[in-house]
């Protein structure tokens, strides 16, 4: 369960400190992850729920980390991006960022 976790944790944090305009190396960013178990013993169903930072904070040389911010995915923009997708698919669990 940690390595699917951790796989996914990875996979988010790279994608938001990119987008912000930074290297992993060089940028951080913070998450909450929740998990819950349903079922019973024999047949146990997990969910992870991750609320990561909309942003992340970089480190400045000459005095304290700094946060920057990172753009609001927007459906005006990449018609045929993957908000797109999930909008079609699950139009009452994905709403899209003001433009």
């Amino acid at each position: 369960m940690s390595r699917v976790l951790g796989i996914a944790y990875r996979a988010l944090t790279t994608h938001l400190i990119r987008k912000a305009g930074y290297k992993p190396s060089t940028a951080n960013t913070g998450a909450i992850t929740l998990i819950q178990c349903f079922g019973s013993a024999l047949d146990a169903l997990f969910q992870f729920r991750m609320l990561f930072l909309d942003g992340v904070c970089v480190e400045r040389p000459d005095g304290p980390a700094r946060f920057r911010w990172v753009k609001v995915p927007c459906v005006k923009h990449r018609p045929n991006g993957h908000l797109q997708y999930l909008q079609d698919s699950h139009p009452e669990q994905v709403t899209p960022g003001n433009c």
